[in-house]
């Protein structure tokens, strides 16, 4: 029971974040290990479609995100969504 509340108590300050790349671009998350540092990416076979569960804040994460990748923000769209819907 303590460890089921340990990981409740874990996801209710992390906030999931749904990459979409713009214009054709791809990011295989392999290839930018400092993508590491902003969460835990949530494995998928789209490099178009990203998933990140974080403690940052949005903001960090965009700004963060663009700085490793190299792509301005108007590349991408980032949103935060329920971890509901990554599941």
């Amino acid at each position: 029971m303590k460890h089921f509340i340990k990981i409740m108590s874990d996801s209710i300050n992390e906030i999931t974040i749904l990459f979409i790349i713009k214009d054709g671009h791809k990011i295989i998350i392999d290839h930018y290990p400092q993508l590491n540092k902003l969460g835990k990416w949530i494995p998928s076979n789209d490099t178009t479609i990203l998933r990140l569960r974080t403690r940052l804040g949005k903001l960090t994460i965009i700004k963060e995100f663009s700085k490793i990748t190299g792509l301005n923000k108007n590349r991408f769209k980032a949103e935060e969504i329920s971890s509901i819907d990554v599941w």
